[in-house]
């Protein structure tokens, strides 16, 4: 079965004794069998507050569900994060996925906002949390803290980032430079703690009169 419209609009409706929620789809092209539908072209899934815009996507069935999506080159949103990616498979029920390859973040922290880069994230929509890593080193700035690490995890009701992993923090206005394994730092007070530290803060000499 090919259906060819323009903007073909779907309301797929997930329901059980126990949930019930509703996924609107869009797209130029749409394919589908028993147990997957394939979306290509101007394609955007919405789901409660989620937003997931690509040219390339695949719903699954299982359990005569909605289940979950494989998508290609994705933005996704919500009202506290914007991602960019080029894979991303997301469970539609439970509103978890991960994301893959040149993944870029964007979380809010109430007027500011952190920047994350890395190769894999997983995050949890529901729960606000996201960890990630990178095989070389994971990004991340906020205001003028450029802090990088091998692993990070963050949830937004705690405000702690937590890196593991080659950690470095580097505030050049304030001329301070951290090197530990294992660090925390609080994006709402910028408090940092970390083990076996190796800090350097640099101090202007007083001039002899």
């Amino acid at each position: 079965m090919k259906i060819k419209k323009i903007m073909i609009l779907f309301i797929l409706i997930l329901a059980s004794i126990t949930y019930a929620s509703t996924v609107n789809v869009s797209a130029d092209d749409i394919s589908g069998k028993e147990k997957y539908y394939v979306l290509r072209n101007n394609v955007k899934i919405k789901k409660e507050d989620i937003n997931i815009i690509t040219n390339s996507a695949t719903i699954n069935i299982i359990n005569e569900e909605w289940d979950n999506l494989l998508a290609e080159d994705i933005k996704i949103n919500s009202e506290t994060f914007d991602s960019n990616a080029e894979e991303l498979f997301f469970d539609l029920k439970e509103e978890k996925g991960e994301l893959k390859n040149n993944v870029e973040t964007k979380i809010k922290i109430d007027e500011e906002i952190m920047t994350i880069k890395c190769d894999i994230m997983n995050f949890d929509n529901k729960n606000k949390s996201y960890q990630g890593e990178s095989e070389n080193i994971v990004k991340i700035i906020k205001n003028d803290y450029n802090i990088q690490a091998k692993k990070f995890s963050y949830k937004e009701e705690e405000n702690v980032l937590y890196l593991e992993g080659d950690v470095y923090i580097l505030n050049e206005k304030k001329k301070m430079e951290l090197k530990s394994q294992q660090a925390t730092f609080n994006t709402k007070t910028n408090e940092m703690k970390a083990t076996k530290v190796n800090l350097t803060l640099e101090v202007e000499d007083k001039k002899e009169d």
